[in-house]
Order: structure tokens, then C-alpha cells, then sequence
């Protein structure tokens, strides 16, 4: 008995588990925050910013996320830097963005 509620507790935890996309939150933080955020928040908020410039150029959400997890990685890279920690999420995704010539 206690297997069968044990298993389906983790399919129900699964059922309402968020999509890679959903959830982002982080695109008025600085990147001190961006730094202390999870990797799930960093990669939807970065799918936000990617398909707000790639309007029209990608049309599915899977063709949507190597886009979100290079931009992910690129800014993640950025509020590493000394100084960074101050800078807004948001200019560090654009910088990124011209510099991946998006």
C-alpha cells in the first residue's frame, strides 16, 4: 500500500512539474541575483528574452531552447565578472544577444 501512494505521488509531482520554458522570473534582477538563482529560473527567463528577439525566426519551442540555453550560459558567464553583480539582468541578455549576433 504504501508503495502504490509513493508511486503515484511521484507521478502527480511529475503531472504538475513546469515545462523548461515556464517560470522565469528573473528579468529585473541584477546579476548578483542571477547568480544565486536555479538553473531552471536562469533558462525560462532566458527563453523569454531569446523569444522575444527570435520573434519569427524560430517557430517551436524546441527550436526555442538551444537558443535559451546558449543565452543562459552566456549571461550566467557575464554576471560572473567583477562588476557584474550590479548590472540588470536585462542589458546583460541584450549585450549577449548583439554579441551572438541575433
Amino acid at each position: 500500500m504504501i508503495a502504490i501512494l509513493t508511486f503515484l505521488a511521484v507521478l502527480a509531482s511529475q503531472a504538475l512539474a513546469a515545462q523548461w520554458y515556464e517560470g522565469g522570473t528573473l528579468h529585473r534582477v541584477s546579476g548578483r541575483v542571477w547568480q544565486q538563482a536555479s538553473q531552471e529560473d536562469r533558462l525560462a527567463t532566458s527563453a523569454d528574452f531569446a523569444a522575444t528577439v527570435l520573434q519569427g525566426q524560430v517557430s517551436t519551442l524546441e527550436q526555442l531552447k538551444p537558443y535559451a540555453v546558449k543565452l543562459r550560459g552566456c549571461i550566467t558567464r557575464a554576471t560572473e565578472e567583477e562588476g557584474a553583480g550590479s548590472q540588470k539582468v536585462s542589458e546583460i541578455a541584450a549585450a549577449c544577444m548583439i554579441l551572438m549576433e541575433w
